[in-house]
């Protein structure tokens, strides 16, 4: 199964590429958990170069439940838009280009947001995270929360927005696909398998590397905010009928009947 993209080493590119073609003469199955998985292995290895081998992309499947916003995690002020990054602290996720993005931002805009950075990351980079916000005086706007010990769509469930302004690649962004699972609006860069199942029906897209367009987005959702909502309803629907975790599972149990049937029939 893979979730991530292929990043070529270029010290090593040769005897990976011999590792890749053994990997390929014994693979029998691979599983993709989305298009952009499946497009970037195919463009850069020659693993799928083994003609025997069954391909198939299958999601990630999110477990559809009600969640309860425990008034605990947050004390909330109505006049406050409460937003956060739910993922590992480091510079591929796309932190700094959040901080640099409200430089571009009024006050009045700025004074609206509470943007929670939630996850572990490299502590060097952490450090450089916080500079950069005490430089630009924005102490007021993040938090830090380290890792939550919390079910995820619990957490996601207690804050108006999601931002993901990854730089390069998400493999699927379940993060993603769980905030809009809970009704929770999308702020998303528009890189790897979000585009699966994201769009402007259910989202607010933007193209990656961009601090301004990311402050452009913040000023939209501020000013549009029930307009959002709704598109997230649109976006919980999605991942009912498509992304559930009961639709995974049925077709990873169809996958690999296929392999006893065949076993069955050759024996």
């Amino acid at each position: 199964m893979i979730h991530h993209n292929y990043s070529k080493p270029k010290l090593w590119s040769r005897t990976i590429n011999i590792v890749n073609f053994f990997i390929a003469k014994l693979c029998s199955s691979l599983i993709f958990v989305s298009r952009a998985t499946f497009n970037d292995i195919k463009k850069n290895t020659y693993i799928l170069k083994n003609k025997n081998v069954k391909l198939e992309i299958i999601h990630n499947g999110i477990i559809i439940k009600k969640v309860k916003k425990k008034k605990k995690l947050i004390i909330k002020n109505r006049n406050i838009i409460y937003a956060l990054v739910l993922s590992r602290l480091e510079y591929g996720k796309g932190h700094l280009d959040l901080v640099e993005a409200f430089k571009y931002l009024s006050n009045r805009v700025k004074k609206k947001y509470l943007v929670y950075f939630i996850g572990k990351g490299n502590i060097n980079f952490i450090e450089e995270l916080k500079n950069k916000i005490k430089n630009l005086f924005l102490q007021n706007n993040f938090i830090f929360t380290g890792y939550l010990n919390k079910d995820s769509r619990e957490i996601i469930a207690n804050f108006d927005l999601l931002i993901s302004p990854t730089r390069e690649f998400e493999g699927f962004g379940l993060s993603i696909a769980e905030s809009l699972s809970v009704g929770t609006p999308v702020i998303s860069t528009k890189v790897g398998g979000v585009l699966d199942y994201l769009n402007k029906n259910n989202s607010i897209l933007i193209k990656a590397k961009n601090p301004k367009l990311i402050a452009d987005s913040l000023e939209l959702f501020l000013n549009n905010k029930n307009k959002y909502r709704k598109k997230a309803l649109i976006g919980k629907k999605t991942i009912q009928n498509y992304y559930s975790a009961n639709i995974m599972t049925k077709k990873y149990f169809s996958h690999f009947q296929k392999f006893e049937i065949k076993n069955t029939e050759s024996s």
